[in-house]
């Protein structure tokens, strides 16, 4: 428990400070916040040991990899490659743990860094949301979750091809991530209140043939017959629902001031939406809930902007409200060991097995080098500009 509660005094020591700053500078983003921030979740979460339901599960995979192919990965095919990548450099299962802890936490912080309103509030809710505790436990999912936000470059940007290679990416890595496709167009469309009435009306209605929706779907995607016996994510869902409704409400209401505020709040807002319709969805079968988290990721971007919409009187009153709120949330959550990450142990021992090792590295370093400089040489320049 002491790590969790170092790593989350620490985001709220850096949200103070950042709040200081903008009163003083104008500008609360400070990379050396970034960097702790992005240090300490990594590291809690790469060096963790037997810690996640899953956590056995995803070392036994690696350390038997060699039963695996390609044709037959047994987990998806992405997975399948990351782990067969691994185990060419070493024999120690802690490097998939330091490897995919590195893919979530970077993609996490590298967006909201650069699209949040309030970077270390959307930090401080990636964690207390249980966003982060979660992704010791369904790793390759939140691989994908962290994939879709990260797409959120391509979806204000307007480009497709940038948006549906990332898609393809995190679909190797669980075919779920197809469903995302779609969602190119529909989160940016501009909905009115009589629409999101008729689909929540139509999502209510739905509900009650669950059962049947996910035997169709298991049709096309036959990986999700694993599904059909998970019929109820009560607790998880619930919350979702509950934060969800309270958000989009709220930001439905004061539309036209968030998007002074951020243009893309649409996407947001859309996606906020479509979270909380998965999520009663969810109630009664756990599919839903995995679509959900697709979704309410941008949760994380959204809140920021709602509180930045009000008033500065109020503003102060949500911040000492949301910060003892949530970490007493948190907290219960931790207490209750959801996700399965308590006791909190570690590995440290991250040393190679493979002779090949050292030269590969060596190859890879200087490859990574040479493109450094090629990139920041002045003729590379001279053609970027002319450009």
């Amino acid at each position: 428990m002491i790590f969790y509660v170092f790593n989350l005094s620490l985001i709220i020591l850096f949200f103070f400070y950042s709040k200081f700053k903008k009163s003083v500078t104008g500008s609360e983003k400070t990379n050396v916040s970034s960097f702790f921030i992005f240090s300490s979740l990594f590291m809690i979460s790469g060096f963790r040991y037997m810690v996640g339901t899953d956590f056995l599960a995803y070392k036994g995979y690696f350390e038997s990899i060699n039963r695996y192919s390609f044709a037959n990965p047994f987990y998806d095919k992405g997975y399948y490659l990351l782990n067969r990548f691994i185990s060419f450099f070493t024999d120690n299962s802690q490097y998939v743990f330091l490897a995919t802890s590195f893919i979530i936490i970077y993609l996490v912080n590298k967006t909201l860094k650069d699209y949040s309103i309030s970077y270390t509030l959307s930090i401080f809710l990636f964690v207390t949301l249980y966003f982060y505790n979660n992704s010791f436990n369904i790793v390759r999912q939140f691989i994908v979750v962290s994939l879709i936000l990260y797409s959120i470059k391509y979806l204000v940007n307007k480009d497709f091809k940038g948006y549906l290679v990332l898609i393809l990416i995190a679909s190797l890595f669980h075919d779920t991530a197809l469903l995302m496709i779609p969602f190119y167009w529909i989160l940016r469309m501009r909905f009115n209140k009589i629409v999101y009435l008729v689909l929540l009306a139509f999502t209510l209605g739905v509900s009650f043939f669950t059962t049947t929706i996910i035997g169709i779907v298991s049709k096309v995607l036959p990986s999700l017959n694993i599904y059909s016996n998970y019929y109820f994510e009560g607790s998880s869902a619930n919350s979702i629902m509950l934060s969800t409704s309270l958000v989009f409400l709220f930001a439905l209401l004061n539309k036209a001031k968030l998007i002074k505020l951020d243009s893309n709040v649409i996407v947001y807002v859309n996606a906020v939406y479509f979270a909380l319709l998965f999520s009663i969805l969810a109630r009664e079968n756990i599919l839903f809930y995995r679509f959900s988290l697709y979704f309410y990721i941008f949760i994380l971007l959204l809140i920021p902007l709602c509180i930045k919409s009000m008033n500065k009187f109020l503003r102060v009153i949500m911040y000492m409200a949301i910060i003892p709120t949530m970490s007493a949330y948190y907290f219960y959550l931790l207490s209750n060991n959801n996700a399965g990450v308590l006791p909190y142990d570690y590995n440290l021992n991250i040393s190679f097995y493979n002779d090949r090792t050292l030269p590969i590295l060596l190859l890879v370093g200087a490859i990574t080098l040479f493109l450094y400089i090629l990139k920041n040489s002045r003729l590379f320049t001279i053609r970027t500009q002319k450009r």
